[in-house]
């Protein structure tokens, strides 16, 4: 997960969320559906936010990948339109009716790949597993219910706004929205090796885990890990393929210095526009428009303190 701007609602968007029919908004017929009298017993259908507009300014601004994993949806034509605020009701508030009022909401909308968004079964990686652990893991019947579903829990002494006339400002809600907030100061990458052999060259295991605050487990990323399982087996395999693209991209970066370091100067010009030219494609892991590119940079960070570490020594 990545921290991503977003950008103001234009007049195309807006004007499909605001789907008027019969010089009514979808939001004002839903105020109708909910000051019935009696209540009805079931949510409002609404419509609005998956029209194709609002689907392509979404996946503009997320560059086509799932808000909370950053996997890429496109390929698969799997992609979710979230609400943050859930619409219909909430898990952990069982009176709680939705945040109706906000489902064609701009600011409350994301990407998401199914798995992120959708309650399902799936097997858990722990960390600390061993690579052959989790291949054994990889292939368990999955036990662990994972996905956002309605899920959105609130850090005490924080409460749900439950109508429309609330003011979610005042709420405190432990999941991360990354146009809200930047995950980074929330989760953390750690990558474990055997530290004899090179960063490039082990097999490493890359474990996201909430940041430490103050001594213990940063709340925010806690229960962003569990309630959108990040750390769900086939999403960790995932990243792991993703991983070793990364080191065979580092471990050409290190070749061309050491050539540029053991070979005469007058070949330096050449060597120098190669590594450049590795660098760039190992950097281009990082752009926002890459998948994983959270992982990536941790990674890249990692391997650059190696680097140091081996010119010190």
């Amino acid at each position: 997960m990545i921290f991503v701007e977003r950008p103001a609602v234009d007049a195309a968007v807006a004007e499909a969320l605001s789907a008027v029919v019969r010089g009514k908004s979808e939001l004002q017929r839903a105020r109708d559906f909910y000051s019935q009298v009696p209540a009805p017993t079931k949510a409002y259908d609404f419509s609005s936010y998956r029209k194709h507009e609002v689907c392509v300014a979404l996946d503009g601004v997320f560059k086509e990948k799932c808000a909370y994993c950053e996997t890429k949806y496109a390929a698969a034509d799997v992609r979710n339109i979230e609400h943050f605020r859930p619409k219909g009701g909430v898990s952990e508030s069982p009176a709680h009716p939705g945040y109706w009022w906000l489902a064609s909401d701009w600011s409350n909308l994301l990407p998401s790949c199914p798995a992120c968004n959708q309650r399902r079964y799936q097997v858990l990686f722990n960390d600390g597993m061993t690579l052959e652990e989790f291949d054994i893991a990889y292939v368990s019947e999955p036990t662990e219910l994972l996905g956002k579903g309605n899920s959105f829990p609130m850090r005490p002494p924080s409460a749900w706004s439950n109508s429309e006339s609330g003011s979610i400002a005042a709420e405190d809600p432990l999941l991360i929205e990354p146009t809200l907030l930047d995950p980074e100061n929330h989760l953390e990458w750690v990558f474990g090796w055997d530290r004899n052999i090179a960063l490039w060259n082990a097999d490493v295991l890359a474990s996201l885990r909430p940041r430490i605050q103050g001594g213990l487990e940063d709340p925010y990323g806690k229960a962003s890990i569990a309630i959108y399982g990040l750390n769900r087996s086939g999403l960790v395999r995932d990243r792991m393929g993703h991983l070793k693209l990364l080191q065979a991209a580092s471990s050409d970066v290190v070749f061309m210095l050491s050539q540029i370091a053991l070979l005469p100067t007058e070949y330096h010009g050449a060597l120098k526009d190669r590594l450049l030219i590795h660098k760039d494609r190992l950097y281009s892991y990082s752009a926002p428009v890459a998948q994983y590119s959270g992982m990536a940079r941790a990674y890249l960070r990692c391997f650059e303190q190696e680097l140091a570490h081996i010119a010190d020594s």
